[in-house]
């Protein structure tokens, strides 16, 4: 086969991911009496179990 035998296409494609996420700045974060916290992992799907993670940097502590 020679290059003046090959054949090729080519497709310029693109896509974007949006992301969007609610940003809160209070005060006893983990109080109960704050509904932030459940507010903010709940806003998408208030009835499903979420999982949270928290890691503290030791200069807050």
């Amino acid at each position: 086969m020679t290059v003046a035998n090959i054949v090729s296409s080519v497709y310029l494609q693109r896509f974007a991911v949006s992301y969007e996420y609610p940003v809160h700045f209070t005060n006893r974060l983990f109080d109960p009496a704050n509904p932030i916290l459940k507010d903010t992992l709940t806003r998408l799907e208030p009835n499903r179990r979420h999982r949270c993670l928290v890691f503290v940097d030791d200069g807050l502590v």
